[in-house]
């Protein structure tokens, strides 16, 4: 990775509590500060609201805080979110 590339990585990634919250609820339909998930690549588990936001223009990349492995992705597409869950394991409370 070049340093160019990971200025810019480090530039857009927040964390979810900080970056989406609102948004994160609204597409999820659960409250991000107080459901966990558990990261299918490390098995580490946390709160949505931990998790980083990776944001892009047309898509946002959910990493995991412990491993940086991508949880979920949202993207957007003729104004709809399409969200992808593939990276959690499991969700272990609501």
């Amino acid at each position: 990775m070049t340093i160019d590339s990971a200025l810019t990585r480090q530039r857009h990634t927040h964390r979810v509590g900080d970056a989406m919250p609102d948004r994160l609820a609204a597409v999820l339909g659960t409250n991000p500060f107080s459901t966990k998930t558990e990261c299918l690549h490390c098995g580490a588990a946390q709160l949505l609201s931990d998790l980083y936001a990776d944001m892009r223009p047309t898509s946002t990349a959910l990493r995991c805080a412990t491993c940086r492995a991508v949880q979920a992705l949202l993207t957007q597409r003729g104004g709809i979110t399409c969200v992808d869950l593939r990276g959690i394991a499991s969700q272990l409370s609501r």
